[in-house]
C-alpha cells in the first residue's frame, strides 16, 4: 500500500455560529459544502444530549432535512448509517473525545477520526504499527504527534470502509506519514488502496486535538463550530 505524496495546505475555512443561520443560509451552505464538519467543543451537558444536538443541527443544515433517529441503523462493522432507502447519496460518520463531538457529513462514503493528546507507549506504536511502518520508525523514536496521527488516520479508514476493529491497524499501512507534515497547519494526502479506488485524507491538529477524515471526495472539508 503507498500515498501518494500530494500535499497542500488548506487556506480557507468556512465557520459560523449555528444560531445565526437562517433558511436562506442553510440553502446556500448546503449548496457550497461537499464535506461539512460539524464540531462541539467544551460542552457541560453529556456525550448523548449534545450528539443529538448535533445530529440535529448538521442535518438541517448539510443535508436540509431533519434529523430522524428512526431513519438510523448500525452496520455488521458499527458503523452508524441510513437505513437502505433512506436518503440516498447523504453519508454521515461520528466521533468523540473527551473534549470533541464531531460529525462528518458529505455527498460521499466518509469516516472521521478525532483524538486527544495522550502518551503512545512503545508497546501500542508496536500494535498499531505494520510491517512496513516499524521498519522505517522505530517505536521507541517515534514522537507523541506521529503516534496520534498514525492512529487517528487507520480509525478514519476502517470507519470509512465499515469494518472497524475487526481491520486490525497493524494489517495496513500509512507510509509517508511523517513529522514534517504533521507541522503543517493541514494536510492532505492521496491513498490508492485498490487499482479502482483513490481515497483522500484531510488531517489537522484542532484544539488539543488531532481530526482526520477519509473520503472519496477531494474536497477540503469546510469546519463548522456549533453552540450547542
Amino acid at each position: 500500500t503507498t500515498f501518494i505524496d500530494t500535499v497542500f495546505n488548506v487556506t480557507f475555512y468556512w465557520c459560523f455560529w449555528c444560531h445565526s443561520h437562517d433558511s436562506y443560509t442553510r440553502r446556500i451552505l448546503n449548496k457550497i459544502m461537499s464535506i461539512g464538519i460539524f464540531y462541539a467543543s467544551n460542552f457541560i451537558d453529556s456525550v448523548e444530549i449534545i450528539r443529538e444536538k448535533l445530529f440535529s443541527e448538521a442535518f438541517q443544515t448539510f443535508f436540509g432535512f431533519p434529523y430522524q433517529e428512526a431513519e438510523i441503523s448500525i452496520s455488521s462493522g458499527g458503523k452508524p448509517e441510513f437505513k437502505a432507502g433512506c436518503h440516498a447519496g447523504c453519508f454521515f460518520n461520528l466521533s468523540h473525545s473527551k473534549t470533541i463531538l464531531a460529525l462528518a457529513c458529505s455527498t460521499s462514503l466518509i469516516g472521521i477520526d478525532v483524538e486527544d493528546q495522550r502518551f503512545f507507549s512503545p508497546k501500542l506504536i508496536q500494535r498499531i504499527s505494520s510491517k512496513e511502518e516499524l521498519l522505517t520508525h522505530e517505536e521507541s523514536l517515534v514522537s507523541q504527534s506521529y503516534a496520534l496521527a498514525l492512529w487517528t488516520f487507520k480509525e478514519a479508514y476502517v470507519k470509512y470502509t465499515g469494518n472497524g476493529l475487526r481491520e486490525p491497524f497493524h494489517s495496513f499501512s500509512v507510509p509517508n506519514l511523517d513529522d514534517s507534515l504533521l507541522a503543517q497547519s493541514s494536510f492532505q494526502l492521496m491513498h490508492s488502496p485498490k487499482e479502482t479506488e483513490t481515497l483522500f485524507f484531510f488531517s489537522m491538529p484542532i484544539l488539543h486535538s488531532r481530526l482526520t477524515i477519509c473520503s472519496t471526495d477531494p474536497s477540503s472539508p469546510q469546519l463548522v463550530p456549533l453552540i450547542l
